[in-house]
């Protein structure tokens, strides 16, 4: 993972053994693990958040937890929007241009990944009057970094 955030903090749990592309159908197979994670300072790409790169592709992460009960209430498509938006300043900046020029790659060349998809306002989860819906939400904007190849 690189960042370009000092004090960086990061959180792996959850740790599944088969979970396909992300939490969609409810869960996946849970499992104890024993995790490794290399954090470096981002010098190729500007994020003021963690991002997340491989050989092929570079990708933002956007999500949403309803377990804070004062925090404003965002829908799929605000946790999708804010990775969107997040990629556009990324690609902006890589190019030297503007966030206009930058929508026009990220609109054709962005795959959103699914990772968790929880309640969606009662869609998947029933709850009865007196219940709270459990809504988390996460997605991944992924893009191909062949489209920076000449």
């Amino acid at each position: 993972m690189k960042a370009q955030v000092d004090g960086l903090g990061s959180c792996v749990d959850d740790v599944h053994a088969y979970i396909g592309q992300g939490e969609v159908g409810f869960d996946g197979i849970g499992v104890y693990g024993k995790i490794q994670l290399r954090v470096e300072r981002s010098t190729d790409w500007y994020v003021d958040w963690p991002i997340i790169e491989t050989d092929d592709e570079i990708m933002v992460f956007s999500s949403y937890t309803s377990t804070y009960p004062n925090r404003e209430k965002r829908r799929y498509v605000d946790v999708v929007r804010n990775a969107y938006c997040a990629l556009r300043e990324v690609v902006a900046h890589k190019i030297g241009g503007t966030i206009s020029d930058a929508n026009t790659i990220v609109a054709t060349a962005t795959n959103i990944r699914n990772c968790v998809i929880y309640g969606l306002g009662d869609y998947i989860q029933k709850v009865g009057p007196s219940d709270q819906p459990d809504y988390d939400i996460a997605v991944v904007a992924c893009l191909s970094k062949d489209v920076f190849r000449a």
